[in-house]
């Protein structure tokens, strides 16, 4: 028993001289995270007990009303789960030991919240760890704004005149500052959120006053839009009688920054003024001349309007030589011994899509240029109907992830069209040209493949055999014909294997099949295919902005260049390369193939 607990005051003093010997003090939290968790220790139970550490100081803050816990930020579980009495117990005897602040008040805050029985001495030593690390505009943003949020909540709780009276004069201290703007503005808001000074509201509504008039003067608009902002919400607290004067100064500081950009940019600038003079009230409005401002403003939209349409300059692009990748593509396919072999590695000639791929890269280019998404457009066909229509696209939503895939098929369509397009003029044509001059592909080997394929029904072999075989005689448009509708029925086919109901009955008993586009839509579909291929199926059969093959071509709408296009020989590679690894490499690709790169033959 007393070997034991020498062996405890040991980890605890290894712990300890590991930790102090750090230079922890000003990192941001993610950082000592990294500090602590890369310390090299031969024995297993200390780098646990050390990783145990560094996930408390890296544990995110969650509050919900008056309950606030931390949260695993690996998991995102409540991170009262880690703790179970052995830890609870070294934590208690570290602390106190821990010489960086704000590991040490995170330490005392986690005993305040999962020790049993609570004491309120540690609320008190989370309370005096917090307090000591000196606000700066990145110790506020890296770790601060949380230490400031527990000592507000924790200085209630031990009702500790000392640590409010600091708590307070940190905060004042930063307002009355002439440096940090930024940080005056963030520290602003916490006073406010957390209703914090009181006494100080009319001084610290002066000192906003002050600093608005400061960013105006020194064109620093940012800053000025966003002391406006803290301003409103102060005094919405209180009363909106203020609220008109406020649009007022938002709107001509969104006119005096107008007039130091470029003309598009000025345009939205003047049109949000526009928005808040129109909210100001009528006896305002006449005090302060709105209507003659706004009228002010509508000449200044149409005068930089004009002024950016005749800025505009017609761009030359440099012409895409594709020889190089042509020759490498041919080169692929020489020294191929046998027709299967070369089947095989055409298969590899160029990569499927990726969907995830596709949707960043797609998103990435809305972000880098909002401006031709802003705005509502429709698809038109080749006699002038709408195919589809697209709602402008709130960039914002894109930035934060907030979005659904389908409110971008505009530029996904729009980008696998140039991609499509570059596949098969540098890679899949000219591979399979080569592979052609090469070897002859006999009818016997394409039905061999497609029979012993266990993604075809017996019954539909010659079907698909000759759709193949059409490629490979470069009649792409009968090609497709034939494969659309048979693909159709193979999805349907197999979701109907696996339980998957694939029709609806009507009232009067009949029973009708569900359109593909349903069919790609199921929940369980992707566990069924590769969700790369489910994915493709929809851009190129079922999307209305797109090739829309399935339906153009059901409903008779493809003429002879509309059915052979690069989306056309795509298609028809891309369901060839399906069934055949589905012969070579195992019966269902889209269960088993990983691997993007052919195997050695």
């Amino acid at each position: 028993m007393e070997s034991n607990k020498v062996n405890y005051k040991a980890v605890v003093k290894e712990l300890e001289s590991i930790i102090n010997g750090l230079t922890l003090d000003g990192f941001f939290n993610h950082a000592i995270y990294e500090a602590i968790s890369a310390v090299d220790v031969n024995n297993l139970e200390l780098k646990k007990d050390l990783i145990f550490i560094a996930e408390i100081i890296s544990s995110k803050l969650n509050a919900q009303g008056k309950q606030i816990v931390y949260k695993d930020v690996g998991t995102g579980n409540d991170f009262s789960t880690k703790f179970n009495d052995d830890r609870v117990r070294l934590i208690d005897s570290l602390a106190p030991k821990i010489q960086c602040h704000h590991l040490r008040g995170r330490m005392y805050d986690m005993l305040w919240l999962y020790k049993k029985p609570r004491t309120r001495i540690d609320a008190l030593e989370a309370c005096r760890a917090y307090i000591q690390p000196l606000v700066t505009d990145s110790s506020w943003h890296g770790y601060l704004k949380d230490c400031y949020t527990r000592l507000v909540k924790l200085s209630q709780i031990n009702s500790s005149d000392d640590i409010c009276k600091t708590l307070e004069q940190n905060l004042k201290e930063i307002i009355s500052s002439e440096e940090g703007s930024y940080l005056f503005c963030q520290v602003v808001a916490f006073i406010t959120d957390n209703n914090l000074l009181a006494e100080d509201k009319d001084l610290i509504d002066r000192i906003i006053i002050k600093k608005i008039y400061q960013a105006k003067k020194t064109s620093d608009f940012t800053l000025g839009k966003l002391l406006l902002k803290a301003l409103s919400i102060r005094l919405k607290n209180n009363s909106n009688k203020h609220k008109p004067l406020l649009n007022i100064a938002h709107a001509r500081m969104l006119v005096s920054e107008a007039e130091h950009v470029d003309n598009l940019l000025a345009i939205r600038l003047y049109n949000e003024a526009i928005k808040f003079y129109n909210e100001t009230t009528k006896s305002i409005k006449g005090l302060y001349e709105v209507d003659k401002e706004v009228k002010s403003i509508k000449a200044k939209i149409r005068k930089a309007g004009l002024t950016a349409f005749q800025s505009l300059t017609r761009v030359k692009v440099l012409e895409t030589d594709i020889k190089e990748a042509v020759l490498n593509s041919k080169n692929k396919m020489m020294d191929i011994k046998s027709p299967l072999d070369s089947l095989y590695v055409f298969c590899f000639i160029t990569q499927p899509y990726n969907k995830e791929e596709m949707i960043s890269q797609a998103r990435q280019s809305i972000i880098d240029h909002p401006l031709s998404h802003m705005f509502a457009t429709s698809v038109l066909d080749t006699e002038g109907r709408v195919v589809v229509s697209y709602d402008g696209i709130d960039t914002e939503q894109l930035i934060k992830g907030d979005f659904d895939v389908e409110h971008i098929y505009r530029q996904l369509n729009k980008d696998m069209s140039i991609f499509t397009s570059f596949k098969v003029q540098c890679d899949i044509l000219p591979s399979l040209e080569q592979m052609l001059e090469n070897h002859y592909i006999s009818h016997e080997l394409i039905e061999t493949i497609c029979y012993q394929s266990a993604l075809i029904p017996h019954n539909k072999v010659k079907l698909f055999t000759r759709a193949f075989m059409l490629g490979f005689e470069y009649d792409f448009s009968t090609a497709i014909h034939i494969l659309a509708p048979h693909v159709e029925d193979l999805i349907r086919t197999t979701l109907n294997e696996y339980g998957e109901y694939t029709a609806f009955i009507e009232a009067d008993t009949r029973s009708e099949e569900v359109s593909l586009r349903t069919l790609l839509d199921k929940e369980f579909i992707t566990d069924i295919f590769d969700p790369n291929f489910v994915f493709e199926l929809k851009m190129f059969m079922t999307s209305q902005g797109g090739p829309n093959l399935r339906n153009t071509i059901a409903h008779g709408l493809v003429n002879d260049d509309t059915s052979n296009t690069c989306d056309v020989v795509y298609l028809w590679w891309r369901v060839f390369r399906w069934v055949l690894l589905s012969v070579v490499i195992d019966t269902n690709e889209y269960v088993n193939m990983k691997n993007e790169e052919p195997l050695s033959i």
